[in-house]
């Protein structure tokens, strides 16, 4: 697979034999890849190389940071960065849960579940739903076709309580438990997510006397001032910071933090990170793995491109802590400003095509719950597949904001703008005394 933000599975069934079975992996390098798909595209699709690394990035869909970028080396990693396993049913396999949630009078929620099950062959089961710390049990009776199967549960659950940001409130978590079962109640499949009852809104509406729109969060209905960060991949190397994240995203709640930006050029994270990001009521700005570039838009990038949204979406929806989707980091103000091609066709086509069409309708068509950006900046969110380009982008009065300026005292606030919602910013920093250590002398 050319896609490593994709999870593939294979029927290995006719393949396999009695006895030891070997698997077989042989690999092309990332780079000459890139470049063999840039060299046969019908025209420049060009990114920002220089500082940022490697070109041709945006023609494999790798961690776009790992190509190089002005915070990290050029390191481009070949190999399986997770798990490779054999899996074996005889009825059918629960592969992801995902959650809505309806907030309903005197605390009571009405919580949709949509299963996503492979099933081996036409089959009639049991699907039993329960939430941990209720005494939420249902059980619905569940008719399955061959391959891939989306089952939807509607239940009522009461008397829960709600998950708050970082100094808002508590961290109410629950776990949802989903069986599968057949016969005499026998379990073929389970599988349990963590949950939170919250509601999230982007609210973007006048502000009475002064030009533009407002850009804020309001969750469980009550106004937030977002504090936080933005998050790159914390190694050049993503399976090693897996140790980190816990560490990480609790420094950020005890510097009362309350949301962190997944920033746009590197990965969709391990479980863990999210997991942690909701014990502490982080918040997250989940963007999409598109960066500083233009990008393919031939049916087998998009096709690629449509799974890899399924999948991952379907992974991290049941997350309470993700409250936003964004398309991609910085593309739309690149185009508006002419910074890589000119503003205009086959560049504006490719751009609705890949983020306005191709990313949306496959994101609304699994999560609802929450709003999509096409891009970070941009003047907010996306309704009906708007295939505007807005000049305002990256403006101070409408939608979120990116500013550098380094060349003014970054100790005096008063140089700082007061943009409806900045998304980025920032100095380059020293690393860390652990880090500095390795590469000094003690007298240093």
């Amino acid at each position: 697979g050319e896609n490593m933000y994709r999870r593939y599975i294979f029927d290995v069934k006719k393949a396999l034999k009695e006895g030891d079975n070997n698997i077989s992996i042989r690999f092309q390098s990332g780079v000459e890849y890139a470049a063999q798909q840039a060299q046969s595209y019908p025209y420049n699709v060009p990114d920002y190389e220089g500082y940022l690394g490697m070109p041709h990035r945006s023609f494999i869909r790798r961690e776009q940071n790992s190509f190089g970028w002005d915070w990290c080396p050029v390191m481009v990693p070949q190999g399986i960065w997770r798990d490779i396993f054999v899996e074996a049913y005889d009825t059918a396999v629960i592969r992801e849960v995902m959650t809505s949630y309806t907030s309903l009078p005197q605390n009571n929620w009405n919580v949709k579940v949509d299963v996503v099950m492979d099933s081996s062959s036409i089959r009639n089961g049991d699907l039993r739903a329960e939430i941990s710390n209720t005494s939420t049990s249902k059980t619905f009776r569940t008719h399955l076709v061959a391959g891939e199967n989306v089952i939807s549960l509607s239940f009522n659950v009461s008397n829960v309580e709600l998950w708050w940001p970082n100094d808002y409130g508590a961290q109410n978590l629950y776990s949802l438990t989903v069986t599968y079962l057949e016969g005499s109640s026998i379990v073929q499949s389970t599988k349990t997510v963590t949950i939170g009852f919250r509601t999230v809104e982007l609210v973007q509406e006048p502000i009475k006397g002064t030009k533009g729109l407002s850009f804020y969060f309001r969750i469980n209905g009550v106004p937030i001032f977002a504090k936080g960060a933005n998050w790159v991949p914390a190694h050049a190397f993503e399976v090693e910071a897996i140790p980190f994240y816990e560490n990480l995203i609790q420094s950020s709640k005890a510097a009362h933090m309350n949301l962190l930006r997944v920033w746009g050029g590197g990965v969709y994270h391990e479980d863990e990170f999210y997991e942690a990001a909701n014990k502490a009521g982080i918040m997250l700005w989940q963007e999409f793995e598109f960066s500083d570039a233009m990008y393919p838009t031939n049916k087998e990038f998009l096709d690629n491109v449509v799974e890899e949204v399924k999948y991952q979406v379907r992974r991290l929806q049941h997350n309470p802590s993700i409250i936003i989707w964004s398309g991609n980091n910085e593309n739309e103000e690149i185009l508006v400003g002419g910074q890589l091609v000119p503003n205009k066709p086959p560049y504006t086509t490719d751009y609705f095509t890949l983020y306005n069409v191709t990313i949306w309708k496959t994101l609304i068509g699994i999560d609802t719950t929450r709003p999509f950006v096409p891009s970070s900046p941009s003047t907010g969110v996306l309704e009906g597949g708007n295939n505007d380009l807005n000049p305002l982008v990256n403006n101070e009065y409408w939608g979120d904001y990116h500013w550098y300026n380094w060349d003014v005292d970054c100790w005096d606030v008063s140089v700082f703008p007061r943009p409806r919602f900045l998304s980025e910013s920032g100095w380059q920093s020293w690393p860390s005394l652990n880090t500095l250590k390795t590469v000094s002398e003690p007298q240093d």
